[in-house]
């Protein structure tokens, strides 16, 4: 060859060198910015365009680590197909409802949270005295709700636009606690507010107030951590406690309404216990769509809420593992654009693929340890 076609050769080469280490840069520099900008949505606890498929992935590895054992101090008394048949329709009148907290106090729990919204006077006012009357006879919680527009405070706390409190008749004596639960962009409940600013100040979650009595301990909130009893339980942004429910519908301990008014369920098995009481009834109450069952009573997942403040066996999603997540996002990002670059196609997608499936193992190895919710 002569000295003008190696020369021509030579120049070649370089420019395919400097083509090719400029498309590498460039695609590092791209999957840089795209995992950068999931990651600062991730940490910063907004929507990503990824939301709707990490929510299916997470339901996924639910369904691979599988139902869990609920705490046994912890029943749900379920108003239920049977106490609507009993009642002769729906709602249960305030009558029946005193029947029911009266019947669960002869057991002595240690609380009766009441996942029921009595938000105006009854028509009966010799009903909601005896209901009145009843709730002054144990320690108990009433429902009270929440109207969201999508505002948060500074401070990732969700603002509701109004809270509707139970009615002083019942509600002046016996505290209440906000129900509502926060879903993800599937529809699918993943956190509980534990605490709703107002235009009245701060109010407190239903589950915190029902596990802080339980506990006989007031709750004590920090940044990303809330201390019950001397047991301090980690929570995502803006005071939200992530959720993980037990399994399908009745994998909490469940006693129908009905039973124990008819005398067929002892009531002495809720000695000493957390006892929610809430509507089951098909078409009675609100239900959410989980990874277990697609319509779970939301008294249920209140209950699962409840237990994980108590006992800690709930999931680990805080600041520190939403920046796990967003490293590992830049890290899988730019690693793929480099690998498929700079290596062959073949080897390179084998080698994506494989760091893929790799980090999917151990995120679902960790949570079926419920170590993090990634």
């Amino acid at each position: 060859m002569s000295d003008a076609g190696r020369s021509a050769n030579t120049t070649h080469d370089r420019a395919f060198r400097r083509a090719r280490l400029a498309l590498v840069l460039a695609a590092s520099l791209g999957a840089l910015a795209w995992g950068a900008w999931l990651g600062q949505l991730h940490i910063a606890g907004r929507a990503t365009p990824l939301d709707r498929l990490e929510s299916a992935l997470t339901d996924l590895r639910l369904r691979l680590a599988g139902p869990r054992t609920p705490p046994a101090d912890l029943t749900v008394v379920a108003i239920d197909d049977a106490t609507v048949r009993r009642e002769g329709g729906f709602p249960v009148s305030r009558t029946t409802m005193a029947r029911i907290i009266e019947r669960v106090a002869e057991a002595r729990p240690r609380v009766i949270a009441v996942d029921v919204l009595f938000l105006d006077a009854g028509r009966q006012p010799d009903a909601d005295n005896a209901l009145a009357a009843a709730l002054a006879k144990t320690t108990a919680i009433l429902a009270s709700a929440a109207v969201f527009d999508g505002n948060v405070s500074e401070d990732g706390i969700p603002v509701a636009t109004a809270l509707h409190r139970p009615t002083p008749k019942l509600g002046e004596d016996v505290a209440s606690g906000v129900v509502n639960v926060a879903e993800d962009a599937s529809g699918v409940p993943r956190h509980l507010p534990l605490v709703v600013r107002t235009s009245d100040g701060v109010a407190a979650s239903f589950v915190l107030r029902v596990a802080a009595l339980a506990a006989r301990s007031d709750p004590v909130l920090s940044k990303g951590r809330v201390e019950i009893g001397g047991r301090a339980l980690p929570l995502d942004l803006g005071y939200h406690l992530p959720l993980r429910p037990y399994g399908a519908r009745r994998a909490i301990a469940t006693v129908s309404a009905s039973a124990l008014l008819d005398g067929t369920a002892p009531a002495a098995a809720l000695s000493d216990g957390i006892v929610v009481i809430g509507v089951t009834a098909l078409g009675g109450g609100d239900t959410f769509a989980t990874a277990f069952d697609p319509v779970m009573p939301g008294v249920e997942l209140l209950a699962t809420g409840i237990a994980h403040l108590a006992t800690g066996d709930g999931l680990v999603r805080d600041a520190g593992v939403r920046r796990r997540d967003a490293a590992a996002a830049v890290l899988l990002a730019v690693g793929a654009a480099l690998a498929i670059a700079l290596l062959p196609p073949g080897p390179g997608l084998i080698l994506v693929l494989l760091a893929t499936a790799g980090w999917l193992t151990a995120g679902a190895a960790a949570f079926a340890l419920s170590l993090i919710h990634i």
